[in-house]
């Protein structure tokens, strides 16, 4: 992996969370990665940052709640396996990461997975839950029929670091 500048990334955020996918990883207490597809990247109060979103009931969300930092990694097509399962199991009871054996390390108290094209890493700036009484009925009768809303995680990015070819 080689660190660039931020002005150096040349990516779509629409690209990213929607085709690509990324693990969210986290590294203070307990090492954990959840596969997540939704989020973006850009601009507010003046700083680079990253939002992405995470259900209260996920065990990453717990985690996220004790650390300053995540990271965001998001891989090539061929690892979408490996993602479709880390989205699909839960680290509170098991260690997902080494039964699915993508390799992985931890740097400063950050998780980075070997095998990434793309890692943002970012220092949690803001969290917040989003408000059920605003979210347009539809979408919340599709996407929360059992409640569990999203919670906003807004990210200061402080590195990103590219796979190189």
């Amino acid at each position: 992996m080689k660190q660039i500048h931020l002005s150096e990334l040349n990516v779509s955020s629409f690209s990213l969370f929607n085709y690509q996918w990324c693990l969210i990883g986290v590294a203070k207490n307990k090492v954990n990665a959840m596969t997540a597809s939704w989020g973006s990247i850009g601009t507010l109060w003046n700083r680079p940052i990253a939002t992405i979103y995470v259900r209260p009931s996920r065990y990453t969300h717990q985690l996220l709640e004790s650390d300053s930092h995540f990271t965001l990694s998001f891989f090539s097509q061929q690892h979408r396996p490996v993602l479709n399962y880390l989205g699909s199991i839960s680290g509170r009871e098991r260690d997902k990461l080494k039964e699915c054996g993508i390799p992985y390390h931890i740097d400063k108290g950050a998780l980075y997975f070997d095998d990434a094209e793309l890692i943002i890493k970012c220092k949690k700036i803001m969290t917040q839950p989003l408000d059920e009484k605003k979210i347009d009925e539809d979408i919340k009768r599709k996407m929360y029929p059992n409640g569990d809303i999203h919670t906003m995680i807004i990210g200061e990015v402080e590195e990103v670091w590219i796979k190189e070819k």
